[in-house]
């Protein structure tokens, strides 16, 4: 170090002999530093300067305590040609310009430059201790995000529990707003009727392009009658992880499209709890309000409801395109759903495209899945799902008369009050490879495993295990039975497809065909044990 290397010179007497060096002026606590020796002695114990020179430096109103310069500011620093390790000025009230290089890196960056790869709402007044108004500080956060090119549309907020007094609405594109961890990051509403966090607004004219929600924590002080956690419309490649969304609050995402531009909205890693009313809207409850959501991905998430009576877990009112896989739609102690999952559009909307694979729709008060409403619902694929133990329904009904193209594969259907499957309305519906068990729980014998009705055509029933069996058999519910494996109602349409299937203690028999034998059926290989 250069002061070390000084006091040595001084010592081998080589200072007085006229070498070239220079000296370090006598200083006082409160100083004015200017060039660079001086610098070099008074920054740190350690300011090693390698192959190049600082220049044009000028430290001012600092307090020198133990080789660092604490207070004042510091302007005009740079650095060129050189390395400056281990430097360190504390509490200066101004070094935006000074020039650091990441250790590794090639190119020296400002400091102010650096500071705006994030945005923090600390920067900005956000206090994060669960007592400020910090509404004003994100607000001026996001604005600032807005305004300049640095910040890459990343609102930063680090963790701490900020409290806002009204909605936080994030317009525009390529915004993000990302917490440090969601378990530590909590947006905490002080109000209770209106969205907490919103993207976009309702006359949908404005532009909303890939943003984001990450790693955040939204709750209530209060319980909340109207609004949802996250409210978002007119939305391209939205993007909400990680997210975790609890308290008593009346909904928690609701994706709406007044436009018809909503499209890419991918869902994932969430934790919906406390729900009053519905966990996940997609499309508008009103025909003025929404026309149809295009392509929304749900994965790896849980849906939990707040009181006994919520609507539903999974709401689609006007879906072209829903995807979920991993998802756990499920009772918490004595809140229930009324409907895990109600597949349920409008008038003037319609529900098609929709693929649950790994989706457990579980102990609903009524069915755990409805196909019901007006408009047209089509297209739905159901896989390796789960649609179990009603309080007081059936697993799956089908109540739409529109319906058209359904298909349940490899999927339990368990242990429900009622029936298993009620297809009342509706047409080409297959059931395949799936099993329906011990169904009819709240009185053994009075239900159906599957009941086809007289608004039904075209419905294929094959290769499924109806009766007892299971887990829940052998856990206490072997004691139950399904009255029919399959009841065919004498009034159902043609095209009526019922084979291969094995039925197992259901006291009445496995298929009971009621239709006229000059009906275009095929009702065969079905096999009773």
């Amino acid at each position: 170090m250069i002061r070390h290397t000084l006091a040595a010179l001084a010592v081998s007497g080589l200072l007085a002999s006229g070498a070239h060096a220079q000296s370090v002026p006598a200083m006082s606590r409160q100083v004015t530093l200017a060039g660079p020796a001086g610098l070099n002695w008074a920054l740190s114990t350690k300011a090693d300067v390698t192959n190049g020179a600082l220049t044009a430096p000028t430290i001012t109103g600092g307090t020198l305590e133990n080789g660092l310069v604490k207070g004042g500011s510091a302007t005009g620093l740079s650095q060129t040609g050189s390395t400056l390790d281990s430097t360190s000025i504390l509490n200066a009230t101004n070094i935006s310009q000074a020039m650091s290089t990441v250790l590794g890196a090639t190119v020296g960056r400002y400091l102010s430059a650096k500071l705006l790869d994030v945005v923090s709402v600390r920067d900005f007044g956000a206090k994060g201790d669960g007592t400020t108004d910090d509404t004003a500080a994100i607000n001026a956060a996001i604005a600032y995000a807005k305004s300049t090119a640095y910040a890459g549309g990343k609102i930063f907020f680090p963790d701490g529990t900020y409290l806002i007094s009204s909605t936080i609405n994030l317009t525009g594109s390529g915004f993000a707003l990302v917490g440090q961890s969601v378990r530590g990051t909590t947006i905490l509403a002080g109000f209770t009727t209106s969205n907490i966090l919103q993207i976009g607004n309702s006359n949908g004219n404005d532009d909303n392009e890939e943003d984001g929600i990450y790693n955040l924590h939204v709750t209530s002080q209060n319980k909340t009658t109207a609004g949802y956690a996250i409210w978002a419309e007119g939305v391209v490649n939205l993007v909400i992880d990680n997210v975790r969304m609890d308290g008593i609050i009346n909904g928690g995402i609701d994706i709406e499209n007044p436009v018809g531009t909503t499209f890419g909205v991918f869902l994932s890693h969430l934790w919906i709890a406390g729900i009053q009313n519905e966990a996940l809207t997609i499309g508008g409850q009103s025909p003025s309000q929404s026309t149809v959501v295009t392509d929304v991905f749900l994965s790896d998430s849980m849906i939990l409801p707040g009181q006994s009576a919520a609507d539903c877990g999974i709401c689609l009112f006007g879906a072209g395109g829903f995807y979920a896989a991993g998802v756990d739609v499920t009772s918490q102690g004595t809140s229930h759903f009324n409907n895990a999952i109600k597949i349920d559009p409008l008038g003037t909307t319609d529900v098609n495209a929709v693929m649950l694979s790994r989706v457990l729709a579980d102990s609903s008060n009524l069915e755990n899945i409805s196909f019901q409403g007006v408009g047209p619902i089509a297209d739905v694929t159901i896989t390796n799902g789960w649609a179990n133990t009603s309080g007081s329904g059936s697993g799956i009904v089908f109540n739409n008369a529109q319906t058209d193209g359904v298909t349940i594969s490899a999927t339990t259907v368990d242990s429900n009050a009622q029936y298993g499957i009620v297809i009342n309305q509706g047409a080409n519906i297959g059931i395949t490879g799936s099993r329906i068990l011990n169904n009819s729980m709240s009185q053994s014998g009075n239900y159906d495993g599957i009941s086809v009705g007289s608004g039904v055509s075209s419905v294929s029933i094959t290769d499924n295990q109806i009766g007892n069996g299971g887990w829940f058999n052998v856990s206490g519910h072997a004691s139950v039975h399904q009255r029919w494996g399959v009841n065919i109602n004498s009034s159902a349409g043609g095209g009526l497809v019922v084979t291969n299937n094995r039925g197992f203690n259901n006291t009445s028999g496995i298929v009971n065909d009621q239709t006229a034998s000059t009906n275009t059926k095929t009702v065969s290989g079905n096999i009773a044990q």
